[in-house]
């Protein structure tokens, strides 16, 4: 998750399936402006969730690799065993 550039233009949606939520597109479509207006409104939307996911991921303990690490302490991650989890638990141990 933390290796995804969310605030690249190549991985957002295209503008006509931007969920407004119904009481939005309700308004939208009572509204008296133009269909350009209408699209730099979405256009608007999907910037604004773009900088939200980018802050959101900027604060999150993810980007320390002692949280990431500490994935390997889960039940199911003790009880599936393999690799991934031990090289995690490694990482733990050595952090």
């Amino acid at each position: 998750m933390m290796k995804i550039s969310v605030e690249s233009t190549e991985i957002w949606c295209v503008y006509k399936e931007v969920d407004l939520g119904v009481a939005a597109k309700t308004e939208l479509a009572q509204c008296k402006v133009s269909d350009r207006e209408k699209l730099e409104f979405r256009m608007e939307c999907i910037k604004f969730l773009s900088a939200m996911s980018a802050r959101i991921l900027e604060r999150s303990p993810l980007k320390y690799s002692l949280v990431r690490f500490a994935s390997c302490l889960a039940p199911a991650s003790v009880l599936k065993g393999g690799t991934i989890e031990e090289q995690n638990f490694a990482g733990l141990v050595e952090t």
